[in-house]
């Protein structure tokens, strides 16, 4: 009859303190990757930054460094603008921001550009004028070639590093991880070429920043993010 209730349904229902019971539990699913502890984080990047500056060292030691007919003080500033540049890059990829998101696009772009406006004018500035006009293509091409060795291995390194990392803008963090790796190139360039004009650094040294800058992007795109 309607509104009576049978005591004999209630065996139908599980005991929760019966094991068999937990064999009609659906499993939860487990996540699609594993999310590694903040301090294993910090393991992993600071192994891969001293891998990348070790890939460095080897690539140095196998060109060898060459001074040419630069002054010390070109040599300190061929050095030290990339390397300012590539630190501005790496603190806007890196940096949490103030929710721990990161900073704005906008942010992380004015950055990412500041640094490579910063290389470009201090260039124009510090480095001498060319002298080597008839070799100039060729130098440059050269250089540009010796210089994608000095970015390939940085930039894998710290895509794999960072992989999964960023999750807001993910492809400007990337992309100014990029950057930072291409400037780091320059740097390495800078002891490598005995060249310091104005507009073979710029050319033969300096394009790998933008290089390094789409590749970054690119890569970012698929690997950062998530």
């Amino acid at each position: 009859m309607k509104g009576e209730r049978d005591p004999r349904l209630l065996s139908r229902i599980p005991d929760p303190f019966d094991g068999g019971a937990l064999a009609s539990v659906p499993a939860a699913p487990r996540p699609d990757f594993y999310a590694p502890s903040r301090a294993r984080v910090h393991v992993v990047r600071g192994i891969a930054l001293a891998a990348a500056l070790a890939y460095e060292a080897f690539w140095l030691v196998v060109l060898q460094a060459h001074r040419g007919d630069r002054t010390k003080a070109t040599i300190v500033a061929g050095f030290l603008i990339p390397l300012v540049a590539s630190v501005a890059a790496t603190f806007a990829a890196m940096r949490r921001g103030a929710r721990g998101l990161g900073e704005p696009v906008a942010a992380i772009a004015g950055a990412t550009g500041g640094a490579v406006l910063l290389f470009v004018t201090a260039t124009l500035i510090a480095a001498p004028l060319d002298t080597h006009h008839k070799a100039f293509w060729p130098d440059a091409f050269g250089c540009m070639g010796i210089s994608s060795l000095f970015v390939v291995g940085p930039l894998a390194i710290g895509l794999y590093a960072f992989r999964r990392a960023f999750a807001s803008a993910a492809t400007w963090r990337a992309l100014a991880l990029g950057t930072a790796c291409g400037a780091l190139a320059t740097v390495m360039m800078s002891v490598v070429c005995p060249d310091g004009g104005q507009f073979h650094v710029l050319i033969g040294h300096g394009t790998v920043i933008v290089a390094g800058c789409a590749a970054g992007g690119l890569l970012g795109r698929l690997l950062a993010r998530a």
